[in-house]
């Protein structure tokens, strides 16, 4: 894209400097996480070994993001998010310096994705608090909307690479890479001349921010009915989406490897919709997000009726573009309601609800398909998420109707 909003945009150094650093680490972190997977399955053979390497990422990540909250919210963001650039960047290059000399062992690959989910969990929610901090208000949903884009992208580049790597030059060079990424997104963090938002008078104690925290998101409605809607997304939509599509697509269209090219689909909508959401704001955008969501059950509803391919194709394609608009809007209407001192806070819990929800539904929608078959588990997932959104948009029209603000509880 070349127009002029979107030029402006890039014209502010910080943001500027911010986005960058943010895409490469992006690419390298997703090629790390793609590249962690089959280089376990490699040293293991072990499907379980695997999964314990990839469950000591999650778990830490789970457990530290509201504390990350507060460590966002208490301290300068940018030296946050350096700190812990230059601690994976340290990580990631143990992790390739053990591959070089065939040092690594198991319980060492868990102990250093444990480390990877700690240092992931207290980055997150301070860059949420700091992308504000860079671009004026009215630009901020084109600053969020690039920054969702690139994170879009590297899913398509990072596991191209990882596969490239791996096969070519050799396992440690994935991870080496990353490590380089993590570098230079140090680099350009310390170049950002932003200020910290405005601390209380009186410090706090952790408990105290803790409180704070919860109840920065419990006094909002509209805050925690949207973070309920959405987890009802990530754990009967996606999570059933991603356990049990294969098998559909084997049923229904005779191969699993159909399912690839769905979610490949609903990956290049999402570029597509992070463009988009650089030129288009909704009127209520609250109620917009919600609307944007309806692609999930009728995408899975549609894998559970054996829709035809072409069709399916499609709707994950509609899914995928609606998903990152509806993303895009969700993070703009935090930055602008919440009070900046709380972002990373309630930026923490927004993640939190991302991340809990999703392998929760990994378990319980596996298990579903077992006892009563996949098409039946997919369509209820399909209907638990229509309800969730019905009823959050049925708030949202009643907001409208007694002439509430678009943020009213």
């Amino acid at each position: 894209m070349s127009d002029g909003r979107r030029d402006l945009l890039f014209r502010y150094a910080d943001f500027r400097r911010l986005w960058l650093s943010q895409s490469v680490s992006m690419i390298g972190n997703r090629l790390a996480t793609v590249a962690l997977a089959i280089f376990a399955t490699n040293l293991t053979h072990s499907p379980a070994s695997v999964g314990l390497v990839l469950a000591g990422q999650t778990v830490p990540l789970l457990a530290l993001l509201v504390f990350g909250g507060i460590v966002g919210d208490r301290f300068s963001r940018q030296r946050v998010m350096m700190t812990t650039d230059l601690l994976q960047t340290f990580l990631y290059g143990l992790l390739a310096f053990l591959i070089w000399t065939d040092a690594i062992a198991l319980w060492s690959l868990v102990l250093l994705s444990v480390s990877f989910g700690a240092s992931e969990a207290i980055f997150r929610p301070a860059s949420t608090g700091l992308l504000p901090q860079t671009v004026p208000r009215e630009r901020l949903q084109q600053a969020v909307a690039a920054t969702q884009g690139s994170g879009n992208a590297a899913w398509f580049v990072g596991p191209a690479l990882a596969g490239l790597l791996i096969s070519g030059p050799g396992p440690a060079w994935p991870f080496a890479i990353n490590a380089a990424s993590f570098a230079w997104s140090a680099v350009l963090l310390a170049r950002i001349g932003v200020r910290p938002p405005a601390e209380d008078a009186e410090k706090k104690t952790i408990a105290a921010d803790l409180r704070d925290g919860f109840e920065q998101v419990r006094s909002r409605r509209w805050l925690w009915t949207q973070l309920a809607a959405h987890s009802m997304v990530m754990f009967a939509g996606l999570a059933a989406y991603d356990t049990i599509g294969p098998t559909l697509a084997r049923e229904h269209f005779g191969t699993s490897s159909r399912f690839g090219l769905v979610t490949a689909s609903l990956g290049l909508g999402l570029v597509l919709g992070s463009l988009i959401a650089l030129r288009w704001r909704p009127g209520r955008l609250l109620l917009a997000n919600l609307l944007a969501l309806l692609g999930w059950p009728l995408l899975t509803g549609s894998l559970s009726g054996g829709a035809p391919f072409a069709i399916v194709l499609a709707i994950s394609f509609c899914t995928g573009s609606a998903t990152a608009l509806s993303n895009a809007w969700w993070a703009t209407v935090i930055a602008e309601q919440v009070p900046p001192e709380a972002l990373a806070r309630v930026g923490a819990y927004d993640w939190l609800c991302s991340y809990a929800f999703q392998p929760l539904g990994l378990i319980v929608f596996g298990a579903a398909a077992s006892v009563a078959g996949p098409a039946p588990a997919m369509f209820a997932g399909a209907l638990i998420v229509l309800t969730a959104l019905l009823y959050g948009i049925a708030s949202r029209i009643r907001a409208a109707v007694s002439l509430e603000p678009e943020v009213a509880p």
